[in-house]
């Protein structure tokens, strides 16, 4: 067994103030050793549902904080890294798929280019200065 295992049945026997706070410093501490440990929790369906409550209540404390973004961020990472970790699924029944048909093959043509007549050139306008207003 290995230390990310033993710190995860450690985590599963604790109770949810426990948890609480052997997460919070998982989230400060991100590491290669809590990679591991975020591994180890993945593979335990129920631990890791309660990981992810602790992840909301830690969320929930720091709302608010100044150091609020912060925290969201550190949480978040530690979120993907759990919903990341390789969880060992039994493989499903493969499906055979049918043989798809053979479709008609589809010749398509070029349409000539359009040649478009030149336009006349817009006539160039004259802006003349404003006559000056005469005071009567």
């Amino acid at each position: 067994m290995t230390k990310a295992q033993k710190t995860a049945s450690a985590w599963a026997a604790s109770s949810p103030g426990e948890l609480l706070d052997h997460v919070r410093g998982a989230v400060e501490a991100d590491d290669a050793a809590v990679r591991a440990v975020w591994a180890a929790v993945a593979a335990d369906q129920v631990l890791a549902a309660r990981v992810r409550g602790a992840f909301a209540r830690l969320k929930a404390e720091h709302r608010g904080d100044r150091d609020e973004a912060v925290w969201l961020l550190r949480i978040t990472r530690a979120g993907r890294q759990l919903a990341a970790a390789p969880t060992a699924a039994a493989p499903g029944p493969r499906r055979e798929r049918p043989a798809a048909p053979a479709e008609p093959e589809v010749v398509l043509s070029v349409a000539p280019a359009i040649t478009r007549s030149r336009r006349p050139a817009v006539p160039a306008l004259l802006f003349r200065e404003p006559k000056p207003l005469v005071a009567s």
